[in-house]
């Protein structure tokens, strides 16, 4: 092989290596980049899927709280009409009876229990009309 020949083999080998090297070096950066964008695209994705969790779950709890008020003013009313009226039927028992249930389990105290015991405490009569 002549010095011309084996001198250009050489550098043509540095040459064609170092460009794979170079053309790896690229691919490898396009492929880093992607990945770290579609990693920040997940991230984004994740934060704006919590921030809608946390307003869904801040809304059931505002409507629990409001449902609460509104389970407490009809049974206070109830007990009121009732004890104006002096009686209550079996059924106007069982529903307060009902609603109170749903009350305490949403988790509404007060003094309802109170209001619930003096209720019990009023007569029961049959609203039934005889025929």
């Amino acid at each position: 092989m002549t010095d011309l020949a084996w001198w250009t083999a050489k550098w043509w080998i540095a040459v064609l290596f170092g460009a794979m090297v170079t053309g790896i070096k690229v691919l490898y950066g396009k492929h880093k980049k992607k990945k770290e964008k579609k990693i920040a695209e997940e991230k984004k994705w994740r934060e704006d899927r919590e921030k809608r969790e946390q307003e869904i779950l801040d809304l059931l709890k505002l409507h629990s709280t409001a449902m609460i008020a509104v389970l407490y003013d009809r049974l206070s009313q109830a007990y009121f009409y009732f004890s104006e009226r002096g009686y209550c039927t079996p059924q106007d028992r069982h529903n307060c009876l009902k609603m109170f249930g749903i009350y305490h389990d949403m988790g509404g105290n007060d003094n309802m229990e109170d209001i619930i015991g003096k209720l019990m405490d009023i007569p029961v009569k049959s609203d039934e009309k005889p025929i």
